[in-house]
């Protein structure tokens, strides 16, 4: 992405408040993470919050990844490949804190481990068959798979929208939402929110706008799948 190029293409005139939430986040940067660790990842994030989702992938990694070290010789743990996740078994995941979300983990790790999904395939994939084929995995909803696109196969087009970016944009522009919380955009043009406008539009739109717990919710969104380097 050409970060100066979506900033210069909306101005104040056409779009004040976009413009003042690129203002406001300048700095800001979305990471190219390896697809298979970002799909784990957030399969493992659903409904937790970030100290949590941390610790829960910092156990995965000590039970089942590969014992490394570091270019100042200290040990760590790699994230690890989908036998050693299927090798640790449904059993031994639920010592990592995820509950309920290890069966949904085996899944995912069998279906990449047997081939039956191939995440490396999905790069080329066009939008719709990436999100069909990630949300044929136990577990994984039309957000989380949008996450996946986005942060792990750069689909740069996938929006992801959950409660708090559907407050945000109800409160900030003409868009509704049918009852499935599918978008129903009446002068909205998605392309002119690609991915990096989302994530302005969340570190914009923090206390006092909608409180601290809401806009925690929205750091914890953001900042588990994406991004920030600032300047």
């Amino acid at each position: 992405l050409n970060y100066k190029n979506i900033a210069n293409k909306i101005s104040k005139d056409s779009d004040e408040f976009l413009f003042k939430a690129i203002e406001y986040g300048r700095g800001i940067r979305i990471l190219r993470q390896d697809p298979w660790e970002t799909l784990i990842s957030f399969i493992i994030s659903q409904n937790k919050n970030i100290p949590a989702i941390k610790r829960s992938i910092e156990l995965l990694c000590v039970l089942c990844g590969t014992k490394m070290k570091d270019i100042r010789g200290e040990d760590f743990y790699a994230f690890p490949e989908p036998k050693q996740i299927l090798r640790l078994g449904e059993d031994g995941l639920k010592e990592t804190r995820i509950g309920y979300r290890a069966r949904y983990v085996i899944s995912a790790a069998r279906d990449v481990y047997e081939r039956a999904l191939s995440l490396e395939d999905l790069y080329d994939a066009s939008d719709e068959d990436a999100l069909d084929a990630l949300m044929s995995i136990c577990g994984v909803g039309k957000k989380v798979a949008n996450c996946i696109l986005l942060f792990g196969l750069h689909h740069t087009d996938a929006f992801p929208i959950d409660v708090w970016i559907k407050k945000i944009l109800e409160n900030g522009k003409n868009v509704l939402f049918d009852e499935k919380g599918n978008t129903v955009l009446l002068d909205f043009d998605k392309h002119r929110y690609m991915p990096l406008v989302e994530g302005l539009i969340y570190f914009y739109k923090k206390p006092p706008f909608y409180g601290s717990f809401i806009a925690k919710r929205a750091r914890d969104f953001w900042m588990w799948g994406v991004f920030i380097l600032i300047y």
